[in-house]
């Protein structure tokens, strides 16, 4: 699936209830001087001719070195992921939930910048509203750990702060049950996310969703899930 072109690439982060922080960081504001390099926008690669991989419609958040760090939706759930531009048909799943994203970013700046304080770290954590500076600095070990029991401990850390920020499963394939949502207003979520997602309308073109199950939808899922806006039927 192709990456959202870059006119639409911010309207569809907020669609995705991302926070109003990491869009505008992503945008290329600097929200403090300390994510300049880690986790600094606009996104160059994905739009100047780096490939992807394959999936759904890709949203790039920022670049790093020859890296990308991108959201997408994937079986209707949320998923931030990782990908170099030389490799990009492999990637790595970097969290589920914003917070656990930021606990990569943190994990990542507290090693670039080991002379600072834990106080020096709060502020940025405060900007883009990060709530697990703590549990992050009094888990480390204070580098003893090997590559892999580095990245053990962060995939179960960032695992345990996705569960807690997380909101309610998704339903499941298998008998699964219909969500506290109205048909109708189902079927309205899930084009106005896909016009909005591929880039329409254009010169009057709109995508239409020929379904008769559209209330179980993955895309009025998706949308639904990630932005907590239930509606009761």
């Amino acid at each position: 699936m192709p990456v959202v072109e870059d006119v639409h690439r911010l309207d569809v982060l907020r669609r995705l209830g991302l926070s109003d922080p990491l869009v505008r960081q992503s945008s290329g504001e600097q929200l403090h001087p300390l994510f300049w390099f880690r986790c600094q926008g606009p996104p160059w690669y994905s739009y100047h001719g780096a490939g992807c991989p394959e999936g759904p419609p890709l949203m790039p958040l920022w670049d790093k070195g020859d890296t990308v760090t991108a959201a997408w939706v994937k079986d209707g759930r949320l998923e931030f992921i990782e990908f170099g531009i030389e490799w990009s048909d492999e990637y790595v799943v970097l969290a589920h939930t914003e917070q656990g994203l930021w606990a990569t970013v943190f994990v990542l700046l507290l090693e670039d910048e080991d002379s600072l304080e834990l106080e020096d770290f709060r502020e940025p954590a405060w900007v883009v509203r990060f709530r697990f500076l703590d549990r992050l600095v009094y888990g480390r070990d204070g580098g003893t750990q090997t590559f892999e029991e580095h990245r053990a401990w962060l995939r179960e850390v960032v695992e345990g702060i996705d569960r807690e920020t997380r909101g309610p499963e998704p339903p499941s394939q298998h008998g699964r049950s219909r969500m506290a949502v109205t048909r109708d207003e189902a079927a309205r979520l899930a084009l106005e996310v896909a016009n909005q997602t591929w880039g329409y309308p254009n010169s009057g073109e709109e995508l239409v969703i020929l379904d008769d199950h559209v209330a179980e939808s993955e895309s009025a899922w998706a949308f639904t899930y990630n932005t907590r806006s239930f509606v009761l039927v």
